[in-house]
């Protein structure tokens, strides 16, 4: 096989937004790839939601990560998703738990799409948690 892991990962991207057919071709490829002994476990990642089901409702997977979805102010994947995993046995990962740095002092990536209130809220209960006035001063005031 000589189509790169990356070059798959990139393939099953492009098949969310095309044909279902291309996206079980790809994830066909990869389990050949594990039966090979060069792929140990399949799984995939994502920011919508959407794509947890779509990607588990056309192939087995072994695991998902997910990002920015389950934070302390945002328990999405818990709630919408984690259930549905569960019921088909895949593995579940977090990552993100401070939002892109939303719940931190750090600077945010531009492509947060956060509303500003949400930026402001997350950002003024950074510097409460850091011992500051951000929070009661900057949105309860």
């Amino acid at each position: 096989m000589s189509t790169s892991l990356g070059d798959l990962e990139a393939e099953i991207r492009g098949a969310l937004g095309a044909d279902r057919h291309r996206l079980r071709r790809q994830l066909l490829s990869i389990r050949q790839a594990q039966k090979a002994g060069k792929v140990r476990f399949l799984g995939f990642s994502g920011y919508p939601q959407k794509i947890f089901r779509f990607v588990c409702d056309q192939a087995a997977v072994d695991c998902v990560l997910s990002y920015n979805q389950y934070t302390l102010q945002n328990s999405r994947f818990a709630d919408e998703t984690i259930p549905y995993l569960k019921a088909k046995g895949v593995g579940i990962m977090n990552a993100g738990p401070f939002s892109a740095r939303l719940l931190t002092n750090a600077p945010l990536p531009a492509w947060l799409k956060e509303p500003e209130p949400v930026k402001a809220a997350a950002r003024a209960a950074a510097v409460d948690a850091a011992g500051g006035s951000g929070f009661a001063a900057g949105v309860w005031a």
